[in-house]
């Protein structure tokens, strides 16, 4: 990935650069899936790839109680109210 980014982006101060090479293939992907997928493709993409890990969420979850209630706390709109702060013994 970091020889892909400086590929296209050049080093730390710009040079060698190929942005306009980016750019070329960024629109002709871009054309490509505004052609070629519907928003049912890709729809059921997004389900085939985020499948496995709502499976190991759901896993993980369910052997942890705490992290579920961690999960149930961070997801609630009113996070402050479900805070736990225990109370010195």
């Amino acid at each position: 990935m970091h020889d892909t980014l400086i590929f296209f982006r050049g080093d730390g101060n710009g040079d060698n650069a190929h942005e306009g090479m980016a750019r070329k293939i960024a629109m002709a992907g871009r054309k490509w899936s505004k052609e070629f997928w519907r928003r049912e493709d890709l729809v059921a993409y997004f389900f085939r790839f985020i499948s496995p890990l709502l499976s190991w969420v759901q896993l993980a979850l369910s052997s942890h109680p705490r992290l579920m209630l961690e999960y149930a706390r961070v997801m609630s709109l009113d996070r402050g109210a479900m805070s736990y702060e225990e109370s010195p013994q």
